[in-house]
Parts: structure tokens; C-alpha cells; sequence
């Protein structure tokens, strides 16, 4: 197996796990969020089955890339995918984490190609990848607000809560 075999797989199984994790997930922005990284993956994974052949892919790996991507494979088989999402904050460490190891899958992988188009569209699923990270990470963000504004620990009704944009339940 070569590595954009991998990556494909990785790609597909991607795909396919946050598009689970969408169906089962409760709040409606969480949900949104894993359905736009599960349409991300399916269009990367398109990208790479239509634009690498047999002749332009590298037939031997590293070491170190096949245990990342064991890894990464292994993680995303992990994942928890029952209805039990509400934790905002555990959920997108997860996928923060994945995102991120997905991208230094890619970067070891660019580093191993010789050709200089395969670098190229390497490159660009890395840039990918970085704007999937940053994206959960501004999601992260909005979400903790509250939870990293000094005065969270002076307000206590709810009233003031909502003056945050912010909704319970």
C-alpha cells in the first residue's frame, strides 16, 4: 500500500466518520461545524482519487509516516460516535487534535514526493487542513467565550448570559 493509498483512506474514513458524528450530534452548531469538515474530507478525498495515479504515487513509505498514519487511523476509529455530544469542549479537542495530526500526515508526505506537481497538490491539502484547524479552533473560541471573560465569575443570571450572544440549550 502507497502512501496516497493511505491518504485516501484516511481521507474517506474522515469523511465518513464526521458525517456519523453529524447525524448523532445534538447541538445544532457543533453539528453544522462536523458536517462542514465532513464535506471538506469527501472533497479532498475526490481530489486525491482523481488526480493521483498509480505512476505519479510514491510506492514506499517511511516508517514514521505509516505509524502516523496507523495512528491517525486508529484515532479516528476511536472517536466516540454515540448520541452523548453535548461536552463542546472535549468534542473539539478531539477534532482539533485529528485536524492537526492530519495536516503533519500530509506535510511528511510532501516531504517524501519527489514530483514537484504531487508537492504542489500536497501543499494545498495542507492548507486545507490548517483552514480546517483554524476554523474548530475560532469555533472553540466563540463557544468558551464566556468562559474566559473576567467578569464570568461575577455574573450569575442568566439574563446577563444572554447579553453574550450566547444560548442555553
Amino acid at each position: 500500500m502507497n502512501a496516497f493509498t493511505v491518504a485516501k483512506k484516511l481521507e474517506k474514513d474522515a469523511s465518513d466518520l464526521y458525517s456519523n458524528l453529524a447525524r448523532t450530534t445534538r447541538p445544532s452548531s457543533l453539528r453544522a461545524l462536523i458536517t462542514d469538515l465532513a464535506a471538506d474530507h469527501q472533497t479532498r478525498y475526490r481530489t486525491l482519487n482523481a488526480l493521483t495515479g498509480s505512476s505519479a504515487c510514491p510506492t514506499e513509505t517511511s516508517q514514521n509516516l505509516r505509524s502516523l498514519a496507523e495512528t491517525l487511523l486508529q484515532s479516528f476509529l476511536a472517536m466516540q460516535c454515540g448520541e452523548n455530544r453535548e461536552d463542546f469542549q472535549e468534542s473539539i479537542r478531539t477534532i482539533l487534535e485529528l485536524e492537526s495530526a492530519t495536516a503533519d500526515f500530509y506535510l511528511e508526505l510532501k516531504n517524501l514526493a519527489s514530483s514537484s506537481a504531487i508537492q504542489g497538490l500536497l501543499q494545498q491539502l495542507i492548507d486545507h487542513e490548517q483552514y480546517d484547524c483554524s476554523m474548530v479552533e475560532e469555533f472553540y473560541e466563540f463557544v468558551n467565550a464566556p468562559n474566559e471573560y473576567l467578569a464570568d465569575a461575577e455574573f450569575s443570571n442568566l439574563d446577563e448570559f444572554h447579553q453574550f450572544g450566547r444560548q442555553i440549550g
